[in-house]
Formats: C-alpha cells, sequence, structure tokens
C-alpha cells in the first residue's frame, strides 16, 4: 500500500480541527480515542493501540512508517474497535512524505489474529512533524483497497498520526465504504461510562 502526503497536506493542521485529537485531549496510557460519522459509525481507538503507533511513529521520526490494524466490529457492524497496530514490515519503503506498506511478516500476524476472534480492520501510517490530515493520494489509497475484491474488511479505516510523536501526537480516521466513498470521522471524547458501552 502506497501513501503520499501533498505539501498543502503538510501545512494543513488547522483547517481539520474538527477531525484530530490534539494535545490537550491527549493521555497516552488512560483513554480510548473515539471517532463518528453522521450516519452513526464508530471508530474506536484503544489507548494501547495509539500507544504503540506513536512508538513506531517516533522511532522512525525522519520519515513515514505504518502498519495494519487489527481488532474486531461490533454485531451490527456500526463499531469498530482498533485493539492493535502492527510495526511496518520489513519490506516497506518510505521517505519523509510517503509510504509503502510491505507484506512480509502480515500473513502470520493476521493469522494469528484470527485465531484471537481478531480481524484485519485497516491502514494506519505516519505524517512526522506535520498535520495528520489525509492527502488526495492517502484518500484514493484506501478507496482502491475497499473496492478491491481480496480484501475481506466490512469498511477499511486509515488511520493517520501526525505532529510530534514523542509530546503532542495528533490523529485523524477514515472510513472508506465499499463504493469507494472515503468519510473523515469527527473525533469525540466520551466519559467512562460511555467508553465501556462501546467494549
Amino acid at each position: 500500500m502506497c501513501w503520499t502526503r501533498s505539501r498543502a497536506a503538510q501545512r494543513g493542521a488547522a483547517s481539520i480541527s474538527s477531525t484530530t485529537i490534539g494535545p490537550s485531549d491527549l493521555s497516552m496510557d488512560r483513554s480510548d480515542r473515539h471517532f463518528t460519522s453522521d450516519s452513526g459509525a464508530t471508530v474506536t481507538l484503544t489507548a494501547r493501540a495509539f500507544a504503540k503507533m506513536a512508538e513506531f511513529a517516533a522511532k522512525r521520526s525522519q520519515r513515514e512508517t505504518g502498519g495494519i490494524l487489527i481488532g474486531h466490529y461490533s454485531e451490527d457492524l456500526t463499531i469498530a474497535r482498533i485493539e492493535a497496530a502492527s510495526d511496518e514490515p520489513p519490506d516497506s519503503r518510505a521517505g519523509r512524505t510517503w509510504f509503502v506498506r510491505g507484506q512480509v511478516g502480515l500473513a502470520e500476524i493476521l493469522q494469528r489474529a484470527w485465531r484471537e476472534g481478531r480481524y484485519y480492520l485497516g491502514e494506519w501510517h505516519s505524517h512526522p512533524g506535520a498535520s495528520p490530515a489525509p492527502s488526495g493520494p492517502d484518500l484514493s489509497a484506501i478507496a482502491k483497497m475497499a473496492r478491491h475484491p481480496t480484501f475481506i474488511c466490512h469498511r477499511p479505516i486509515l488511520v493517520i498520526i501526525g505532529g510530534n510523536f514523542h509530546q503532542q501526537p495528533l490523529l485523524s480516521a477514515t472510513l472508506a465504504a465499499k463504493t469507494g466513498v472515503t468519510t473523515q470521522l469527527r473525533a469525540e471524547l466520551y466519559s467512562n461510562e460511555h467508553e465501556r458501552l462501546l467494549r
């Protein structure tokens, strides 16, 4: 999977404040992150998965990195819960503003997840020191994946982590439908009571 970032996306953090979680909202070791759409779809990114993404991104902070997202859906398929984020496969290629995810080792990761009752939910990648807003090529890539017949995924999710990975990471989340239409999700904050309901 290839991800690239436009110059506009690198500068556009202020234009997507409704879809990102900023530093004042973050508690890297405590709370899950929730994103919603107008149609009622919810994506929950667990604190553990988010921490792993930030760790992997910080380790390669001079270039982009990424991997796959693993978790499960609610019975009615309206809630996706991301419980794990993989590191980049060793055959991945990357630069400061682009990333091509490799495939080596992913089959084993997904087989193990399947045995645990978890599944492939989508992709994540980083935008070092920049906005987590998806670029045009980012959206095209996840839309193409959604339409591809070999990907068995209800609605692929794209999570991008940007900003300062050590101190102030920012997030965006996008859903792709089988038609190829993408929807950027709003960041939401829930009380503990709501978080329990979403689990």
